[in-house]
């Protein structure tokens, strides 16, 4: 962000709140100086985000008003200053995408059934869609659940046991990532005739065959929008490295900001281990 609009932006923020103190513009006139004089003599042409840190020396006139200047300045380097908030953004945005490409793909991997009507029956009876022949049916988690106590991320199920669910509605039970005792399973069909599977608390998860899961090929589109994210993040990472030394900024303030950018980074290199599916 430049700093103009950094600034502004700042000088908003003071007016708006009730208890902050009263700066005229003669002491923002005077504040800005300040700022260009530490430039200079940190041999730089103009004023960088970072020299706004000074502002927390030069406005405040008791405690309280320096505690919730020093806060307000926090929040601006941190958040703002180097588009730490937007960059952000960008990354839950492109997760939140990939998640639904995800669960688009499910919808076409999961197990599905098909509803019979008879003409003596009333109540819902479904069949199995997949010609399936073993005699025990490994159905995995698209989303690992908590069940019984334990994590849970396949079940193990006799086919007749589910074939008399699915049309007699018996008790259902499985094994829980295939060992111990068979124990009771809360599944369900939804509106997409697949089977779903929920947790105590009523989380589901779709349930797929084993094999008919593979890993899902993320598309170039987020992967090009993560290397732009990564490329955003250097750029600004460069404008923070320039931008030093300031000699008049302690480098507790500094280490702020490389906090914020390495927070960042660190969620980049997150949204790639899901991107390989691997749980961060």
């Amino acid at each position: 962000m430049k700093f103009l609009n950094l600034y502004m932006g700042f000088v908003r923020t003071l007016g708006a709140i009730n208890n902050a103190p009263y700066v005229s513009d003669r002491r923002w006139k005077k504040a800005i100086r300040l700022l260009q004089a530490c430039a200079f003599f940190s041999d730089r042409e103009s004023i960088s985000p970072i020299d706004i840190i000074l502002l927390k020396d030069c406005l405040w006139h008791d405690l309280n008003s320096l505690s919730l200047i020093e806060q307000q300045i926090e929040q601006l380097i941190t958040e703002q200053a180097y588009q730490q908030q937007s960059i952000i953004f960008q990354i839950q945005q492109i997760n939140s995408d990939w998640i639904k490409y995800q669960q688009q793909q499910s919808n076409q991997l999961s197990l599905k059934v098909e509803r019979k009507t008879t003409l003596f029956n009333r109540k819902q009876i479904y069949v199995l869609t997949h010609n399936i022949t073993e005699p025990n049916i490994t159905l995995l988690l698209q989303t690992p659940l908590k069940l019984h106590g334990i994590e849970v991320t396949h079940i193990l199920i006799e086919k007749q046991i589910l074939e008399s669910w699915l049309t007699k509605g018996e008790a259902l039970k499985g094994k829980l990532n295939s060992i111990g005792f068979s124990q009771s399973l809360d599944i369900a069909v939804d509106n997409q005739q697949q089977l779903i599977i929920r947790d105590i608390s009523l989380n589901s998860s779709t349930l797929h065959l084993s094999g008919n899961q593979p890993h899902v090929k993320v598309p170039e589109e987020l992967i090009q929008r993560l290397k732009n994210v990564e490329f955003r993040l250097s750029e600004q990472r460069k404008r923070f490295t320039n931008a030093q030394p300031c000699l008049f900024i302690n480098n507790q303030w500094l280490g702020k900001i490389e906090e914020s950018l390495l927070a960042i980074y660190e969620e980049i290199e997150k949204q790639k281990q899901r991107f390989s599916g691997i749980k961060p």
